[in-house]
C-alpha cells in the first residue's frame, strides 16, 4: 500500500496497474508499459500492432507515414513518425 492509501501491485512487463479494478491489465494498442507498470502513449502517428508493447520501439508509423528512430531513451529506440 502507498502512504496516500493507494493499493498498488507490481505487474508484468506489458502490463498495467488499473487502479479502480485493482488488476493487472494488459497495455492497450497504441501505447507501451514499462517496468513498474508506466503507460505511455506511442508517438502521435504511431501505434502498436498488438496489446503488451513494453517499449517505445513496439510503436510503428502508420500509413503513409515514415519511421525514424531516435536514440536515448530508457527503453532504447524510440520512433518518431513524419511525412
Amino acid at each position: 500500500m502507498c502512504e496516500d492509501g493507494r493499493i498498488t501491485k507490481h505487474c508484468l512487463r506489458g502490463e498495467f496497474f488499473n487502479e479502480p479494478t485493482r488488476q493487472c491489465n494488459y497495455c492497450p494498442v497504441g501505447f507501451y508499459c514499462t517496468d513498474g507498470g508506466s503507460v505511455k502513449a506511442c508517438s502521435p502517428g504511431a501505434t502498436t500492432l498488438q496489446t503488451r508493447a513494453t517499449a517505445a520501439s513496439d510503436c510503428f508509423c502508420t500509413l503513409p507515414l515514415e519511421m525514424v528512430l531516435v536514440n536515448g531513451t530508457a527503453e532504447g529506440l524510440s520512433v518518431k513518425c513524419r511525412r
